[in-house]
Order: C-alpha cells, then sequence, then structure tokens
C-alpha cells in the first residue's frame, strides 16, 4: 500500500491534516501487516481443507463400499438362478433315472417269469437251446443296467447336495447384504466391469471378498460338474435303451424261431405218424393174407384153428398106400407153412417196431405242442407293454 499524498490544506492548519494523514498511514500499514501474516500462515498450512477432503473422500470410500456390496449381492442372486435351474436340471434326471429303474425292475419281473414258464416244458423239450442262453444274458443285462443307472442317480444326488449347500451359503449372504444396501440411495450403483475384472480389482472389505470369491469358486466348480454329470447321466440312458432295446429284440426273435421250428417239426412229425400209420396198416393186410394163406395151406378143415394140424389120413390118400413122410405134397406143404409162419413173425415184429415208432413220435408231437404253447405265451407276456415310453410305465399287466 503506498503512502497518502499530502493535500495542501486551505483552511487547516498543515500539523492538523499531517496528523491525520499520519494516522491513515499508520492504520493501513498495520492493515497490511496483519493481512501478510493471514497469507503466511495460509500457505504453510499443510491441510488447508481437512474437514471437507475428509468428507469427500469418506463419502467416496462408503459409496464404493455399498456399490462393491451391491455387486456382490447381484452376483449372488445370478449364481442362485443358475444353483437352482441345475438342481432343478439334476432332479429331473434323477426322475428318469428312477423311472427306468422301474421299467428295468419290471423287465427283469418278465425275465423270472418267462424263466419259470419254460421251466414246465416236457422233459425232451428241456434241453438248454438258444433261447434260454439269451434269457440268462437278458437278466445279466438288466442286472448290470441297473447298478449302472442307481450309480448315476447316486452320483447326481451327491452333486445336488453340494449345489444345495453352496445355495444355503449364497441365500445367508443376500440375506445379510439386504439391511445394508436398504441403506444406500438409489442412484448408486455398482461400476461396470469389464469381463476381465473382478471384485478383487476395486476397493471394498477384502475379507468379505475372500469369503465370496471362495463360495463363488465352489458354485462354479458344482455347476460344471452338474453339467457334466447330467450330460453322461443322459449319454448312460440313451446307450442303456439301445442295449436293453437289442437284448430284448434278440430274446423276441429266439422265441418266435423256435415256435417256427417245433411248429415246423410238428408238420414233420404227424408226416411221419401217418407214413408208419400207412405202412402199420400195409403190414396188418399183409398178415392177414399171409394168416389165411396159410390155413389154406393146412387144410379147409382147419382154418379156423391154426393149432390144430390136419392127418394125411384120408380115403383118398390112403389109396395110394404110401409113406406120408415122402409124399410130394406133403413135402412142400411143409415148406410153404414153414415160410409163411416166419413171414407172419416177422411181420408181427415189424407191427410191434412200428407201434413203439408211433407212439415215440406221437408223444414228441405232443412235447412239440406243448412246448410250442409255452413259447407262445411267453411271447405275449413279454409283447404285453414291451413298448413302453421311454419315461416309465403308468401301470404294469400282473401275470396270472
Amino acid at each position: 500500500m503506498s503512502e497518502t499524498k499530502v493535500i495542501q490544506a486551505s483552511v487547516g492548519s498543515m500539523k492538523w491534516k499531517n496528523d491525520s494523514t499520519q494516522n491513515i498511514n499508520e492504520a493501513r500499514k498495520l492493515t497490511k501487516k496483519i493481512s501478510n501474516s493471514c497469507d503466511g500462515r495460509v500457505n504453510e498450512n499443510i491441510k488447508p481443507g481437512t474437514r471437507q477432503n475428509t468428507i469427500t473422500y469418506t463419502n467416496e470410500k462408503v459409496n464404493q463400499k455399498f456399490r462393491t456390496l451391491r455387486q456382490i449381492s447381484n452376483s449372488a442372486r445370478e449364481y442362485l438362478i443358475d444353483i437352482n435351474q441345475q438342481i432343478r436340471s439334476g432332479n429331473r434326471t434323477i426322475e428318469l433315472l428312477d423311472k427306468r429303474v422301474a421299467n428295468i425292475e419290471r423287465d427283469e419281473a418278465k425275465n423270472q417269469m418267462s424263466v419259470k414258464i419254460r421251466k414246465n416244458r416236457p422233459a425232451a423239450e428241456k434241453e438248454v437251446d438258444n433261447a434260454d442262453l439269451l434269457l440268462k444274458n437278458e437278466a445279466n443285462t438288466l442286472k448290470e443296467q441297473k447298478q449302472l443307472l442307481n450309480r448315476k442317480k447316486q452320483i447326481i444326488k451327491n452333486i445336488n447336495s453340494k449345489l444345495a449347500g453352496s445355495k444355503e451359503l449364497l441365500t445367508k449372504l443376500t440375506k445379510n447384504l439386504t439391511p445394508f444396501l436398504s441403506l444406500t440411495p438409489d442412484n448408486t450403483l455398482p461400476p461396470k466391469y469389464g469381463a476381465d475384472d473382478s471384485i478383487e480389482d476395486n476397493e471394498g472389505d477384502p475379507y468379505m471378498q475372500k469369503d465370496f470369491e471362495k463360495i463363488i469358486d465352489e458354485a462354479t466348480n458344482y455347476i460344471a460338474e452338474s453339467k457334466i454329470l447330467k450330460s453322461d447321466a443322459d449319454q448312460c440312458m440313451k446307450s442303456c435303451d439301445e442295449q436293453l432295446d437289442e437284448t430284448k429284440k434278440q430274446v423276441n426273435q429266439a422265441l418266435r424261431t423256435k415256435v417256427v421250428e417245433t411248429k415246423s417239426l410238428q408238420k414233420e412229425l404227424k408226416s411221419a405218424i401217418d407214413e408208419v400209420q400207412q405202412l402199420s396198416n400195409k403190414n396188418v393186410k399183409a398178415f392177414k393174407r399171409t394168416e389165411h394163406s396159410w390155413l389154406d395151406m393146412k387144410g379147409p378143415e382147419s382154418r379156423n384153428n391154426a393149432s390144430v394140424n390136419e392127418k394125411p389120413d384120408r380115403p383118398l390118400l390112403k389109396a395110394f398106400q404110401q409113406p406120408l413122410d415122402n409124399h410130394p405134397e406133403i413135402f412142400g406143404q411143409k415148406i410153404g407153412s414153414d415160410k409163411l409162419m416166419y413171414s407172419m413173425k416177422e411181420t408181427v415184429v415189424n407191427m410191434e417196431q412200428l407201434r413203439v415208432v408211433q407212439e415215440t413220435l406221437q408223444r414228441d408231437v405232443q412235447g412239440k405242442k406243448q412246448g410250442a404253447i409255452i413259447d407262445s405265451q411267453i411271447k405275449i407276456i413279454r409283447n404285453q407293454k414291451i413298448k413302453h415310453p421311454k419315461f416309465g410305465i403308468d401301470e404294469f399287466y400282473a401275470i396270472k
């Protein structure tokens, strides 16, 4: 501040004016001095706006904290949605596995019933055939597939339990965050991060972030594992369906073939029985002709009694006065009688053999008939609900 210039007085004395001017100059010097002193103290102060800066800094930290908490809450809700979807998907897979296991149990009952019915076949038909081997193979296949599906079901249940545990932790976390988030203003939104950013790159509660990241890592692993196991279970069910269908087709085809073969053999056996019957009738006729010839050779009086031998001592023969043993007619009759007797005995033996063969063929035909009926019944039983839906049978027809 420059000093005040002396104004030439026109009325007052010079001393009076100088005194006033001096007072003004001293006042201005003091004002300048105090002003410079205040400015110096302001410049030397290292925290000129401590309160305001503290308020601003604190608000930024608080807002950042709540943004992080809101992001954690939103991420937790998103993971809860994924976990719920995986749990529902796992439950559907378990339901499908249960229904397939129920189908296998019904097929096992049919298999056991088929084996039990086939044991009632006649003795001649009880020899182990290809159908018996295929039924045994089907039983083993059903048992193996049932055990495999049960193992898959238990694995899905275990991963669902793990997902339920992660769901419980995330639900508890969101409930704990709700009171804090209700204190934040509506315009306090979580920051937008890129795909490669994570919550750990932002300011917030490091302990909560670490716990949250641990929960999220476990949930992510469980979700990925659940998807893989579900896909594996679907593939396993598809493979089981194809293998069981193929096994059933083989058994059914074997039973159909056995029925056709049995009926074909029945026709051949009946044809053989007819041939034996014709030959037997022919032998009966031949025996009767031979018997008549033999009786005629023995004499008309003995035709009705083959055990009585006619004596050649009639008057006509006595006239010749020849020994009976040397008579040519007697010799010829004896040879012819012996031949006819041998022929009759041979015919009787042949008739007996034909009778035995005919009875054997008839028993075989009866056995084949019963075997065909039993296999046909098994086919009917196996075809009942055999084309059941892939996702289960509503009911099962009782086999009486």
